[in-house]
């Protein structure tokens, strides 16, 4: 991923880390909608499922019962000398988020 993303994806780990949990996760659905791209760049749209999990950073014990969520995402990729690597990720729920 590019540093932008990057520093996206640590944001989240940081909030929870400072919440005293980690979140153990599953992507148990991946569906794409649509695709597009240019010689530079591309967008693909995709319908995603997750199962997760909150674990307690001091005991190491799962906080409750499994949990799922669903989204709409949108990643925005970019071609460099190494290949593709996602640049953004817009994320629509469309369930609940707990």
């Amino acid at each position: 991923m590019t540093p932008k993303e990057s520093v996206r994806v640590d944001s989240y780990i940081e909030l929870n880390r400072e919440s005293g949990r980690l979140i153990d996760q599953k992507l148990v659905g991946f569906t794409v909608r649509s695709q597009r791209s240019t010689k530079t760049r591309a967008v693909l749209a995709a319908t995603e499922r997750w199962r997760y999990r909150y674990v307690s950073l001091t005991s190491g014990l799962y906080e409750g019962p499994p949990l799922t969520a669903s989204y709409e995402t949108t990643y925005t990729l970019v071609r460099q000398r190494r290949g593709w690597i996602v640049d953004a990720v817009a994320a629509k729920p469309l369930t609940p988020i707990r």
